[in-house]
């Protein structure tokens, strides 16, 4: 009777702490009484922190999975950025008319969602749902190009391997997975993207190229490997006409400008011995 009374769920839930008799009793009352709350706090918190009881007791109180939102993110989206792989499996049984490939209000999905984040576990559910769009486009990003640009690569290794996945997709700068993972200065990355087969040339209307991105921010063994692969011109420019040696010159990477000196050196010397072969043979 008094529980009844009780108008609030805070102090629902104070009630039921004070003995374990009434925790037993009224919790079913309480996630009742959340789950028809505007903004129900259990599942919300579940999704977020990961606890999988909390979860499915909201879910036995009838809570509907897509009348949930937490400033603008879905729940699949509050699990997926939180890494709690138990939860969105929980949420994914449950209901299998949830899409797994629902947008938030910032336009990402549960997938771009945890492979901003690194979360290789949870990518790894997402795809095996064979629901989601591997490719999607979210502020000129896709889930690749977030992992890459944050140097997560357990997770870019499980989208390379994805079905249909797009390689070399650009943002309209101009930004692909391999020239954020260079700009950022992720090694193994770059390493896995090259092996991969990234398109390593200049994109959008910048002409934005890996190469271009390493030099300027300094990656010198990232320039290096760029070189080593022979699929690189050292000399190209971007839109605004600069190479990788001026951009290294201009912010100082002495290193860097040392290996791109060396690298127009020696490859000046490499094409005089090919154009002489050439005359010889033509003689």
């Amino acid at each position: 009777m008094i529980a009844e009374n009780l108008k609030s769920n805070g102090d629902l839930n104070s009630l039921i702490q004070t003995n374990t008799h009434l925790c037993k009793l009224l919790d079913p009352l309480l996630y009742l009484r959340d789950a028809a709350s505007y903004q129900p706090l259990a599942i919300l918190r579940a999704a977020e922190n990961g606890n999988e009881n909390t979860a499915r007791k909201s879910l036995q109180a009838g809570l509907e999975l897509d009348c949930c939102f937490y400033w603008g993110k879905t729940l699949l989206c509050l699990a997926a950025e939180n890494g709690n792989d138990g939860v969105l499996k929980l949420f994914l049984a449950y209901d299998e008319s949830v899409d797994p490939d629902e947008e938030n209000s910032e336009g990402e999905t549960p997938l771009v969602c945890a492979a901003k984040m690194g979360h290789e576990v949870v990518v790894k559910h997402l795809l095996l749902t064979g629901r989601v769009d591997v490719n999607f486009n979210c502020r000129g990003f896709t889930p690749l190009s977030y992992a890459a640009w944050n140097g997560h690569k357990a997770v870019v290794n499980l989208l390379l391997d994805a079905d249909g996945i797009n390689l070399d997709f650009a943002h309209p700068d101009g930004q692909t997975a391999i020239y954020l993972a260079a700009e950022s200065g992720h090694v193994s990355v770059v390493k896995l993207l090259i092996a991969a087969g990234a398109d390593l040339g200049g994109k959008g209307h910048t002409r934005l190229s890996p190469l271009l991105g390493a030099a300027r921010c300094g990656y010198e063994s990232i320039v290096t490997i760029l070189l080593a692969t022979g699929r690189v011109n050292p000399n190209t420019t971007n839109s605004e006409g600069e190479t990788p040696l001026s951009l290294a010159r201009e912010h100082r990477h002495e290193a860097i400008i040392k290996v791109l000196e060396l690298e127009h050196l020696f490859g000046k010397r490499h094409n005089l011995s090919s154009d002489f072969c050439v005359a010889e043979k033509g003689s």
